[in-house]
């Protein structure tokens, strides 16, 4: 997951959820990831753990095709 976002919540940090529910992302975080400023992104959290994972439109992809790949795999009978 080298090109997922994780966000830790802090009360201490830099960033924080603006009034509408935006959470900025620093820009080379963004770069790293390949994510453009309007780039639509799949949210993950685990709650619990205060975590939130931002994933980028690729690695959906990429995971997508391998789930989808890997149930080919099994439905060859």
């Amino acid at each position: 997951m080298n090109d997922t976002i994780v966000v830790h919540a802090n009360p201490a940090g830099l960033h924080t959820i603006g009034a509408r529910g935006d959470l900025a992302l620093p820009a080379a975080a963004r770069a790293l990831s390949g994510i453009s400023a309007n780039s639509r992104v799949v949210l993950a959290a685990i709650v619990d753990e205060k975590l939130l994972f931002v994933h980028p439109p690729a690695t959906v992809a990429r995971l997508l095709c391998t789930h989808y790949a890997t149930m080919d795999d099994h439905h060859a009978d």
